[in-house]
């Protein structure tokens, strides 16, 4: 996924562009803002080889940006998923987003920051969930987090073991 700057349509065309000429196999997403969103013409823009993510989105995010034809995921802002574990009212606006962004069919990414508690992110349906403990961070369907955090455990407690 590559990131962009608040852009606006042409921005993202000519960003689209490159990116479908880079490579023939691999399929390119390209993360942008609401505000960037809404300078975008679906008309003019098309592809197979690349995708629009709807990135950091929160509270004020309007649920009609997550309608827009050319998403095919959108990410949740780690401070809207920590807040949502505080409290009723932003927990039911991020399961509303997320039972909307499903229904569309899109993929939905949320992320961990380190100190918070893993158990409780996976109270939220996300598709992918991206480790930011590390410099390093890595995206994992979010089936699959709690068996990488046993693996990473387990080869912690090995290394640990062996000095």
């Amino acid at each position: 996924m590559i990131p962009l700057a608040q852009t606006d349509h042409e921005g993202v065309a000519r960003a689209m562009e490159a990116a479908t000429g880079a490579s023939e196999r691999l399929r390119i997403c390209l993360s942008i803002d609401d505000s960037t969103l809404e300078r975008l013409d679906s008309r003019k823009l098309a592809g197979n080889q690349v995708g629009l993510v709807l990135d950091r989105l929160t509270m004020a995010t309007c649920m009609s940006s997550i309608v827009h034809d050319l998403l095919e995921a959108v990410r949740f802002d780690s401070t809207f998923i920590t807040d949502s574990l505080r409290s009723i009212r932003i927990d039911a606006a991020l399961r509303a987003m997320l039972s909307l962004s499903r229904s569309l069919g899109l993929a939905t990414l949320g992320s961990i920051e380190g100190g918070q508690r893993a158990a409780k992110i996976f109270e939220h349906p996300f598709d992918y969930v991206a480790e930011v403990e590390s410099p390093q961070a890595r995206l994992l369907p979010a089936s699959g987090q709690a068996q990488a955090k046993s693996l990473r455990r387990r080869a912690r407690a090995g290394l640990q073991g062996a000095a």
